[in-house]
């Protein structure tokens, strides 16, 4: 939604202003869990690559190929443990900031509070 300022611009009107910008601008930087433009593109063209089903969603076998295809190793049960772990994660921190629209499904932002989560504990 645009802003409307309307003159004359007082202080408080001021304050009020920058401050729905800032809200906006984290809630955008939350939503995004810090990745970048390019990043959040390539994600959704991999996330499209992945929907086999087309319909917006990742079914467990279609997240674990991307995750795989981005690099993230699942050849052992404790590698698969922490995938599930943090996909649960990833579900809950979406649902909260109110990305998630189908309750258990994993969807594009879904992915990305998952790929967040993963990248971490790769560092």
């Amino acid at each position: 939604r645009a802003f409307v300022i309307e003159a004359p611009v007082t202080y408080e009107k001021f304050v009020a202003y920058a401050e729905e910008v800032r809200n906006r601008r984290v809630q955008e930087l939350r939503k995004r869990a810090g990745f970048t433009d390019v990043e959040i593109t390539r994600f959704e063209r991999l996330f499209e690559e992945h929907d086999l089903t087309r319909t917006g969603f990742l079914n467990g076998e279609e997240v674990t190929r991307l995750v795989i295809t981005l690099g993230f190793q699942l050849k052992t049960v404790e590698d698969q443990k922490k995938i599930v772990a943090q996909l649960n994660s990833a579900k809950k921190v979406a649902a909260d900031q109110g990305l998630c629209f189908e309750d258990g499904k994993v969807d594009f932002w879904v992915v990305v509070q998952l790929l967040r989560g993963l990248y971490r504990l790769d560092d």
